[in-house]
């Protein structure tokens, strides 16, 4: 046992980024809190890091699945795991639960390595290591690190020590800091939208809101980005994609014609996905990276699942590394008075808008110098900040507390109108005719459908 926690120790950063990043993909394909590894984020992880050997006796992609399912079941006989069991769901892995199938894929792998799954088949790939703590190191040495996807391997404290801790960006936070803390307390202050349809209030009010610390959580942190219209359209690509689709579906094209328009495709399809995209997934890589570590998961979940003002912060900066802004000299030339006006004109049509943008700073840093990382971040991150102030704000005015409210409550009532409208058309469809069709339908007509957000 001692020898496996000096390995886990040893690869103690590879296993966290790795569970850090198969976490967050649930939450970027809405199938997971974001906290923990469900079946398919598994599954792209046994696929991404070549476990499963089909001429293995133990390591089968089969086998690979049943390791999955009993390292998840739960026993809540103990108070302790009664505990455990309430924050851990039935199909997904928490951290320690992604430990411990780690060490059972090195002794299915490595341990009972060189068995064939029949008499006299093909040898696997893996040779037999008998001592569990060098076929744990194997594993996450020869598999699981060389393998993981780039967004996999970052490591925040290269951003924050190289960049974010400096002087140039401390005094870019400060200056705005009374309008980033409305916008932070407004949506931190929000509650999960209730069962019943009932539009999502703020936890707290008025003077209450400084009494009570409030944490943003991955949803909340979601719905700023979208009410400022951060998040970038992948319309392009999806439709890039369904062309391909229909052209390899169409009979009358024939081999040749389709070899040629498909390659012509596939590269027009290329040139979109690298166009630098702020979408769902990099807003969820920029949450996650933000977050500080957090050694017990089930006793401080709340505190790992969101982020304090000063992580908000972070995120915001991490925005810059993954969306394309506008620069100052790129605003005078277009003689757009702001980030948000030089957007207006894009769909205007005025200019390429996002096209002319790019990116100054990758996310995938590896080394930053201090003296300059700062400076280079701090242009972009008052465009950014900029940009939200002015499209979270309906009015001309600075950004409060004051004009957040207003915008909740408008938002509440179109919630609530279009949950009121939902119920009708339920309870209409459900409820008898008594004179037939053709009555409804004239009552129907007769109505006005308010528009629906």
């Amino acid at each position: 046992i001692g020898e496996i926690k000096e390995v886990l120790a040893k690869h103690t950063s590879a296993f966290y980024r790795a569970f850090t990043y198969y976490s967050a993909l649930g939450y970027v394909y809405e199938r997971g809190d974001g906290y923990s590894i469900g079946v398919e984020e598994y599954e792209d992880f046994v696929k991404k890091c070549r476990l499963a050997d089909e001429q293995s006796s133990m390591c089968k992609k089969a086998d690979l699945m049943h390791i999955f399912d009993t390292t998840n079941e739960e026993d809540a006989t103990l108070e302790e795991e009664k505990e455990m069991a309430e924050v851990n769901n039935d199909r997904a892995l928490t951290r320690f639960e992604f430990m411990q199938l780690i060490v059972r894929i090195a002794i299915a792998k490595y341990v009972h390595g060189g068995e064939s799954s029949r008499p006299g088949g093909k040898k696997p790939r893996a040779e037999k290591i008998s001592d569990v703590s060098e076929a744990l190191d194997a594993l996450m040495s020869r598999d699981v690190a060389p393998n993981l996807p780039p967004e996999a391997n970052v490591i925040s404290d290269v951003f924050r020590r190289g960049r974010l801790y400096t002087r140039p960006i401390h005094e870019a936070i400060e200056k705005s800091e009374a309008q980033l803390r409305a916008i932070y307390d407004f949506y931190a202050g929000m509650d999960e939208e209730p069962e019943d349809g009932r539009p999502a209030a703020p936890l707290v009010k008025g003077a209450e809101i400084f009494a009570k610390k409030l944490n943003m959580s991955l949803d909340e942190w979601f719905m700023l980005l979208e009410d400022a219209k951060l998040i970038d359209s992948e319309e392009e690509i999806f439709a890039k994609q369904e062309e391909i689709a229909e052209l390899k579906a169409d009979p009358a094209v024939s081999s040749e014609e389709l070899e040629t328009r498909e390659a012509e495709l596939q590269e027009e399809l290329a040139v979109l996905k690298r166009q630098p995209r702020f979408t769902r997934k990099e807003a969820v890589l920029c949450f996650v990276w933000s977050q500080p570590f957090v050694t017990d998961e089930i006793k401080r979940r709340e505190r790992m699942m969101h982020l304090s003002f000063t992580d908000f912060c972070e995120a915001l900066a991490r925005v810059i590394t993954f969306k394309p802004l506008p620069t100052q000299d790129l605003l005078k030339a277009h003689s757009a008075r702001s980030a948000a006006h030089f957007f207006l004109q894009e769909e205007q049509g005025v200019h390429e808008g996002r096209k002319l943008c790019k990116l100054p700073i990758k996310w995938g840093e590896e080394k930053v110098d201090p003296a300059t990382g700062g400076a280079m971040l701090r242009p972009p991150l008052e465009i950014l900040i900029s940009l939200i102030f002015e499209r979270l704000s309906a009015t001309g005015e600075m950004l409060t507390r004051h004009e957040l409210k207003k915008r909740l409550l408008a938002r509440a009532e179109a919630k609530r109108q279009a949950a009121e409208d939902a119920r009708l058309a339920l309870e209409e469809a459900t409820t008898p005719r008594v004179f037939g069709g053709v009555t409804d339908i004239l009552a129907g007509a007769m109505g006005k459908r308010p528009d629906m957000m």
